[in-house]
């Protein structure tokens, strides 16, 4: 009897764990529409500068995308190193013989008797007389001395000028001044005064100017020459000069 109320119990358990709930049906509703319309292509993606790319889209539809950047620099100095040699030639003061750029200057006694007032008829040339003093004969008398031949600009480390004054008049001569002048600047070079120089007589006179720098013009300046009365009656030759001469040694 109990085997039997077991096994009804078995089936009554196995029927119900097989029974089915009904089931409702139900199907997915979720749809993607389309809500904008686009189109993009391969030049929107790739950024193009002026400066470092050119993008190509060819009609086959194949991207050319040239890139260029500047891999180095460089010019003609940096490819050719041309070595230059110059020359240069220095010449030393003691190399320049400067006795070939003597200057003189002449002024005759003919020149100072036309000068005075019937002096030609007072002084004949050739004739004799007495010859009295005269002060000025010479006054602001400029001579130029060239020496472009030598050098534009020169400082000596060593030099002299030398003024040379020869009196070939039959009277003597007084209180001669002269002054030697840079033309460019007009820069004082040397001052020369000469108390005395006494007739048919040469006085010379000179002045250091090393470290001096001289320009190729010097201008020398004969400021003031007095005439001293002669000594009696004299002879008057209208060729007798005052010869002066200027020198770098």
């Amino acid at each position: 009897m109990i085997k039997k109320i077991l096994f009804l119990l078995f089936i009554s358990f196995i029927v119900v764990s097989c029974k089915h709930e009904l089931e409702n049906p139900s199907w997915e509703t979720d749809m993607i529409v389309p809500i904008a319309h686009a189109e993009i292509n391969i030049s929107d993606i790739v950024e193009q500068t002026d400066y470092s790319s050119n993008l190509d889209l060819g009609t086959d539809s194949l991207i050319n995308l040239v890139y260029s950047t500047e891999l180095f620099g460089s010019d003609y100095d940096s490819l050719l190193n041309i070595n230059t040699v110059t020359e240069q030639n220095v010449s030393k003061v003691a190399d320049i013989n400067f006795k070939d750029i003597n200057i003189s200057d002449t002024i005759t006694i003919g020149s100072v008797i036309s000068e005075i007032p019937l002096g030609t008829i007072l002084f004949p040339d050739g004739g004799n007389a007495s010859i009295p003093a005269f002060t000025g004969v010479s006054e602001d008398d400029t001579t130029l001395i060239d020496g472009s031949e030598y050098f534009e600009t020169m400082t000596l480390s060593n030099g002299y000028l030398v003024i040379t004054i020869t009196n070939n008049f039959p009277t003597d001569l007084a209180n001669v001044h002269i002054i030697l002048l840079n033309e460019i600047n007009l820069s004082t070079i040397a001052d020369f005064t000469y108390p005395l120089i006494p007739s048919g007589t040469s006085l010379a006179d000179s002045v250091d100017i090393s470290g001096q720098t001289l320009d190729k013009n010097i201008i020398a300046i004969i400021e003031n020459m007095d005439l001293n009365a002669s000594n009696g009656s004299v002879g008057i030759n209208y060729e007798d000069a005052i010869i002066t001469t200027i020198s770098l040694t």
